[in-house]
């Protein structure tokens, strides 16, 4: 009887692949079929690619005639030669300028900025605001600084000749300061090779015609394309940092908030810029969520719902996922992937620098039922990047939940005008040869890693309400996070647990915890249709704020017999308004005594020490294991009501690891690195409700461990 598994893990289908950028680099007039047709018969044949991703590098006749002949034929060439090919929806990077066709086409769907002016001010008097060119004034807000009532005053304002003038009533006596908020258009982005004005991403009108102009123009002319040879649309690296101090806003957006939250915002509205007291934290969270929102529902969902009505997939990534807080970069990195086929993450300029983000990535592909995820790796790593790194990354990737490698990349002129080195083809003497072997063992893992039901036993509560609380426009550079708390520690958590404890985990966002997950016994269980996740234990990493919802959950939990291990600080503020008492009542009957477990201090030896004093047995345990030069990794998933267990090894250090397994299981053991598939049974000994397993890996290899 075949084995289906073992089939495809052995010949896997071509969607398993990886597909690298392939940059037009060279002026568009010089682009030749015959020229297409040798690269691609290159990259198909010598290199093992699956396809290309046509990549525009500020092409001068982008949406003309001339681009689309040239487009054409390389459709044409990649169906013959039997390449998928992803759509690049821009001309350059980052996605949503069209080339600058937006800010000449659509100037009213360009990014708005939201600005701020601000004086003290007293009861009974004026006070006249020069708005700027194209302003839009919001509203106008006074706030008392001592007790921090806030009122809104907006229905006093008029206006003559680009002045505001607002009055304040007589009857509020005492000194307050006065707020004008107004939106006007953002400038352009300030990338030296872009600068043009992006789209409004918090738009769904201005979204919509940015699609009219990329997606929809290719699809105009080459519609027998879509779904046969183009498999997936692509974005790169949108932010909200691109523009001024990352106050992206949207002329809808008090509209749309009342319509879902019953009370207008602008009240508010000063807790963006200011403290406003007790509901400084709740304020940020209501309108530093629904903006994130909004960017997921318009931007992200938009594009998504385009893509599915015209027979592809969406894949791309943010920009700066490693950074702490993603506020002012992406909103929230992982509610922004909740409506995209395949979310994605971005690995570039040295090894290892994106480490802490792929499982942000990946979680939110867990937490949405998502079965692929995307990397794209190698970029601007140059030419001196060591060979092993090919392997090194891609095994440290799979390890945390990454399946489908996007490599940074072929150059049309990739003799020439290589711009961000190195050159990952034929053509280049350096890791032309390792090509092959690099693609096959990419292609043999996806094959196993893609899909399936991720198993762990820990979930980590991904942080978002802290993060918003602590977020406020004007203070640090929005590029690198913005201002920070210093007990920010999630992310360190997750790194220790990965690398060191080599315990899996998954972040859970709040609102996964809210409306996905039940408590079942002493298991807090993830209710996906595909990825069903049960988790043992449940980590608060260092936290001031959080959903009350979220502790509500967490409480049922621990009184089911759950673990909950909060690491570095407790929370005492809600996330909604009024809910800090309730806050402080859970908290305190969890810690120290109803439940809850404590560690005051963040560290690895800690937390190791912690969850082995639950005394439960997880799913994989490994002794302890030290390493240099990489990292020693796993993960374990369930495909097809068969377990497969990946350890990798992407260090100088030859590795000889027991693992325990929970359960008694009969395994073999396949080589993903091997030309000839290699399969036998593997050595496992049973110890009670355990399989013993030796793991021996020479540095920089991994092996497959799959029930029979």
């Amino acid at each position: 009887m075949q084995d289906e598994l073992y089939s495809r893990f052995a010949d896997p289908p071509r969607q398993y692949g990886s597909i690298p950028k392939w940059i037009w680099n060279i002026e568009t007039e010089k682009i030749s079929k015959a020229e297409i047709r040798r690269q691609f018969e290159g990259f198909a044949e010598r290199d093992g690619y699956t396809g290309v991703m046509i990549v525009l590098w500020n092409n001068a006749h982008y949406m003309e005639d001339l681009f689309f002949e040239k487009y054409k034929m390389a459709l044409e060439a990649a169906r013959d030669e039997g390449l998928d090919v992803i759509l690049w929806d821009e001309n350059g990077f980052p996605s949503g300028h069209a080339g600058g066709i937006i800010e000449s086409a659509y100037p009213e769907h360009t990014a708005k900025c939201l600005d701020m002016q601000s004086c003290p001010a007293r009861g009974g008097q004026k006070y006249t605001f020069e708005l700027p060119a194209g302003g839009v004034f919001m509203g106008a807000v006074i706030m008392d600084p001592q007790s921090f009532e806030r009122v809104d005053i907006s229905a006093s304002a008029s206006f003559a000749g680009g002045l505001v003038t607002c009055g304040i009533p007589a009857e509020k006596s005492g000194d307050w300061q006065l707020m004008v908020f107004c939106l006007r258009a953002a400038e352009p982005c300030n990338l030296a090779f872009s600068k043009r004005r992006l789209v409004d991403y918090l738009s769904e009108d201005a979204v919509q015609s940015f699609i009219t102009v990329t997606h929809q123009a290719y699809y105009d002319r080459f519609p027998e394309y879509f779904g046969s040879v183009i498999k997936y649309a692509f974005y790169d690296e949108p932010a909200f940092w691109h523009i001024e101090g990352g106050r992206i806003w949207t002329g809808g957006f008090n509209k749309k908030f009342k319509e879902k939250h019953g009370y207008d915002p602008l009240t508010l509205y000063p807790a963006l810029f200011f403290d406003i007291g007790p509901d400084t934290a709740s304020a940020r969270n209501a309108l530093h969520s629904f903006r994130s929102e909004l960017y997921c529902e318009c931007y992200i969902h938009t594009m998504q719902k385009w893509c599915a009505a015209h027979g592809i997939g969406l894949t791309g990534h943010m920009d700066q996922e490693e950074i702490l807080s993603p506020v002012s970069i992406s909103g929230d990195l992982m509610k922004v992937f909740e409506h995209q086929d395949m979310p994605g993450v971005d690995q570039i300029f040295a090894y290892g620098r994106g480490s802490a983000a792929y499982k942000i990535v990946s979680s939110a592909a867990d937490n949405y039922d998502k079965p692929a995820v995307m990397c794209e790796v190698f970029g601007a790593m140059g030419e001196d990047m060591p060979i092993e790194n090919l392997l090194r990354e891609a095994m440290d990737q799979f390890a945390k939940g990454i399946n489908f490698a996007v490599p940074h990349g072929t150059w049309y002129d990739g003799e020439n005008n290589v711009i961000f080195p190195p050159e990952l083809s034929f053509r280049n003497k350096k890791f032309g040869p390792e090509l092959p072997g690099y693609n096959a063992y990419v292609k043999r893992a996806s094959a196993l890693l893609r899909g399936g039901r991720h198993i762990c036993d820990i979930a980590v509560l991904y942080p978002i309400a802290d993060l918003q609380a602590h977020h406020k426009f004007g203070e640090g550079d929005p590029y690198l996070g913005g201002n920070i708390a210093g007990h920010v520690n999630y992310t360190q958590i997750g790194e220790a647990l990965s690398l060191c404890i080599r315990k899996d985990f998954t972040y859970l966002h709040p609102e996964t915890l809210r409306k996905k997950c039940s408590v079942e016994e002493n298991r807090l269980v993830l209710n996906n249709a595909e990825n069903r996740e049960e988790y043992q234990v449940v980590i608060l990493p260092s936290m001031d704020v959080i959903h009350l919802e979220s502790l509500e959950k967490l409480w049922q939990f621990v009184q089911s017999g759950g673990v909950l291990l909060a690491v570095g600080r407790l929370p005492s503020k809600s996330a909604e308004p009024g809910g800090d008492g309730r806050v402080y009542d859970l908290v305190s009957r969890l810690f120290p005594k109803g439940g809850g477990r404590h560690i005051e201090e963040f560290c690895p030896r800690a937390l190791c020490d912690a969850l082995s004093d639950t005394g439960m047995t997880f799913d994989v345990e490994c002794g302890e294991i030290t390493v240099f030069g990489g990292n020693f990794t796993y993960i374990h998933k369930e495909t097809g009501g068969r377990d497969v267990y990946f350890f990798a090894n992407s260090s100088d250090t030859p590795v000889s690891a027991r693992a325990a397994l929970c359960g008694r299981k009969q395994l073999e053991l396949w080589d993903p690195h091997c030309p000839e598939q290699k399969r036998e049974a593997a050595a496992c000994r049973f110890d009670q409700n355990k399989t013993i397993v030796t793991i021996e890996l020479e540095p920089v290899k991994s092996v497959f461990y799959v029930s029979c």
